[in-house]
């Protein structure tokens, strides 16, 4: 009980109380019962703190395995998770190329979690494509509704090699795309360079088939997997991203990574394959690799992911492609 006193958890279900609830929901505790699973000493006092509605919720999130599981399976019946936007931007001109929809669950207005926190547990609940199968509906929808079809650019999101095995995916996009009237091209897939294919073949044979409908296939963090170029080498590639974790680097001329990083732009224009830098900050960044021809970026420099409907605001206070106006 010493140990319940001192975590996390007696600071919230003490500091405050009941207005947690009546404020926000029981769908405000879901992010804490992700980061710090609760003990059964803690139900005591939640039953104290929050009551028995809110007891009964952490005392659900005890029954593991199946705790995310059922956590993950109600925010996807309530239409939790969502995509958020963040663009890509030239940097020699202003002009927005594509944008990436990124993958958060909003179990209530004033919580967004990101997918480190959930992405694992749905992996392991075998959630993953359900969550997938979401985003891209209100993609789709996000695409036709806000006529970013009639944009030039792409949006690209992330899958797993499991997805793409079994000819699921592929059916899943042109279905989306008959339904809502947009080109197939209007998407473009990001597989992980950490993502472990078993099935190289198959994977090859169904990334060909989305290449058929120039639907841009992009391996997001170059140089993190074990895999090293291979994914680039033995599949249908048009782009590599650049991970943050070496762009960060950047800002620290003597880091080991630079090296690795010369690697993976040298590699990239040798293969004729689209360049994008993640994860940049800052206007240093953007003159090194502009040095080194890479003028693709995706970063806070530029914006961070926003909803649907901030993403087209944005883009239109933005339509004149204006550097000045986009850095403001």
């Amino acid at each position: 009980m010493l140990a319940a006193l001192r975590s996390k958890w007696f600071v919230v279900l003490l500091g405050i109380g009941f207005s947690v609830c009546a404020y926000w929901g029981l769908n405000a505790l879901i992010p804490l019962i992700i980061q710090y699973p609760p003990t059964p000493e803690l139900i005591a006092l939640a039953a104290l703190g929050l009551g028995l509605p809110a007891a009964s919720l952490l005392g659900y999130s005890l029954r593991a395995p199946r705790s995310l599981d059922g956590l993950i399976r109600q925010g996807l019946q309530q239409q939790q998770f969502l995509p958020y936007y963040q663009p890509v931007i030239d940097s020699r001109n202003g002009e927005v190329i594509s944008a990436e929809a990124l993958a958060r669950w909003t179990p209530s207005d004033d919580h967004v979690l990101t997918p480190s926190l959930f992405l694992p547990g749905a992996q392991q609940c075998g959630l993953v494509s359900a969550i997938t199968d979401q985003l891209l509906e209100h993609i789709a929808r996000d695409i036709k509704t806000y006529g970013w079809d009639s944009k030039g650019f792409s949006v690209s999101f992330n899958t797993i090699p499991e997805q793409l095995e079994n000819g699921h995916l592929f059916d899943r996009l042109q279905a989306l795309a008959k339904r809502h009237d947009i080109d197939l091209d209007c998407f473009s897939i990001e597989l992980n360079d950490r993502s472990h294919i078993t099935d190289m073949a198959a994977t090859r044979a169904q990334l060909q088939r989305f290449r058929d409908k120039n639907i841009a296939i992009q391996i997001d963090g170059t140089g993190t997997g074990y895999r090293g170029f291979t994914y680039l080498q033995e599949l249908p590639v048009k782009t590599l991203k650049i991970d943050k974790m070496f762009t960060d680097v950047l800002t620290h001329p003597g880091d080991m990574k630079m090296q690795v990083l010369a690697g993976i732009i040298n590699f990239g224009h040798d293969a004729g394959l689209n360049i994008i830098a993640e994860g940049v900050e800052t206007q240093e960044q953007i003159e090194y690799l502009s040095l080194h021809n890479v003028y693709n970026i995706q970063g806070f420099v530029y914006a961070k992911p926003m909803q649907a409907n901030v993403f087209a605001h944005w883009l239109k206070h933005h339509a004149d492609g204006s550097l000045a106006a986009l850095t403001q």
